[in-house]
């Protein structure tokens, strides 16, 4: 979407402005590139996918290991008392 320029006029004209032409093929030239690797990394949205992802997990591995804690010491009470 953002890799192809696609120049627009905002506001409509009924005539172009002195030098209109010049303006049309400004807009038309390419952008010189970025010098950046492409973006195979990960994007804007799996970052929030990884950052959610993240938050449930610190809150159910604690919880989790907490409640198998709690089970053991009541089994091994239970057995201890038989």
């Amino acid at each position: 979407m953002f890799l192809q320029a696609r120049p627009q006029f905002v506001k409509v004209f009924s005539s172009l402005p002195k030098g209109g032409v010049d303006l049309v093929t400004e807009a038309l030239v390419p952008l010189s590139p970025t010098k950046q690797p492409p973006g195979h990394a990960v994007g804007f949205f799996e970052q929030g996918i990884f950052i959610g992802l993240g938050a449930v997990v610190l809150g159910i591995f604690p919880s989790a290991g907490y409640m198998v804690w709690c089970g053991a010491r009541w089994g091994m009470a239970i057995w201890k008392g038989v």
